[in-house]
């Protein structure tokens, strides 16, 4: 496994100079190899988050792709065969990420007895009928004043975007990873809007909140330049733009994690939060600076630190 992470100096130089992406700020190499081997058999951690988004992120999706196609290339295959079984394993990998983006909501929004919060994709669509051109998000959650709806991407953006490189791959990655969702959230936004008792089958509440959040995977590079073009092209492509839809919200899971924190320690509610985010002078960063800002330190959920405890058992089992 640790051939996997880990390279000496020679062949980590090496990487470094075949980076098509590779800037005088690029991380990409020590990314992917974040484990530096030296030549007295001892290993060097250059970095531990980089050793964490290597194991637990979406980069060993990269091992099972170059395994595939060197399998593919040493059998005798059928043309596409690995490429089929890799974009199986990759939907298996998303539909997953999905199902725990509700599990986080759920701890977000649990149900008390007969009164229920949370709504999914399949609950949204019998009380909403896919129209043509018309999709549902994949969850809503109702507040007292307000409907969050969620939709979840785990699209990975380019890496000339990750590394700054590429002014295209901004516009690309908006247009393809942002606008479409956004249009998914402002149709589900509009129909709780005009009707909201084919869901819930209780008359429309007046004065309520409307809150679009997108939910990216691996995150998103948010920042000044990259939150004023999201904020230009949905303004040019009409979306999100009534005025009694609230800003768009964009963060990682790992985000929605640490949102999930705050709100079940008590004291703020969800959409509080972003809408306490969406007019703090950090409103164009990511929700984590944010929320590190005002909160700090801070200990995860039991839940969350049950399913870390369970990744690490089999990390450490894989490399012993």
């Amino acid at each position: 496994m640790l051939r996997l992470l880990a390279r000496d100096r020679h062949a980590l130089l090496q990487v470094i100079d075949d980076d098509g992406f590779a800037g005088t700020w690029s991380f990409n190499a020590f990314e992917r190899f974040p484990i530096l081997l030296l030549d007295s058999g001892e290993m060097v951690v250059i970095d531990p988050e980089f050793v964490m988004n290597r194991v637990y992120g979406w980069l060993p999706m990269w091992d099972i792709a170059f395994a595939m196609k060197s399998l593919a290339e040493s059998v005798d295959v059928e043309p596409g065969n690995s490429d089929l079984e890799l974009d199986t394993v990759v939907g298996y990998l998303r539909k997953n990420t999905e199902r725990y983006v509700l599990e986080v909501l759920e701890a977000i929004a649990p149900r008390r007895g007969i009164f229920k919060r949370l709504w999914g994709e399949d609950e949204l669509i019998a009380a909403y009928p896919r129209k043509k051109g018309r999709q549902v998000c994949d969850a809503v959650i109702e507040e007292a004043d307000a409907w969050v709806a969620f939709e979840v991407s785990s699209r990975q953006v380019q890496r000339k975007l990750v590394a700054a490189a590429s002014p295209q791959a901004l516009l690309e990655d908006v247009v393809r990873g942002v606008v479409a969702k956004a249009k998914q959230l402002e149709a589900t936004l509009s129909r709780l809007r005009r009707d909201e008792s084919p869901l819930t089958g209780r008359p429309r509440m007046d004065n309520r909140r409307f809150v679009p959040v997108l939910a990216i995977s691996e995150g998103f590079p948010l920042g000044p330049v990259t939150r004023a073009v999201i904020d230009e092209r949905l303004r040019l492509e009409g979306v999100l733009q009534d005025s009694e839809l609230r800003l768009l919200h964009i963060m990682g899971v790992d985000e929605l994690e640490l949102l999930e924190y705050v709100v079940t320690m008590g004291g703020r509610t969800l959409v509080d939060l972003l809408d306490a985010h969406a007019s703090s002078s950090l409103a164009q960063m990511n929700l984590k600076d944010f929320l590190h800002e005002h909160l700090g330190g801070h200990h995860p959920p039991d839940r969350q630190m049950a399913l870390w405890r369970k990744a690490l058992d089999t990390t450490t089992a894989a490399i012993a």
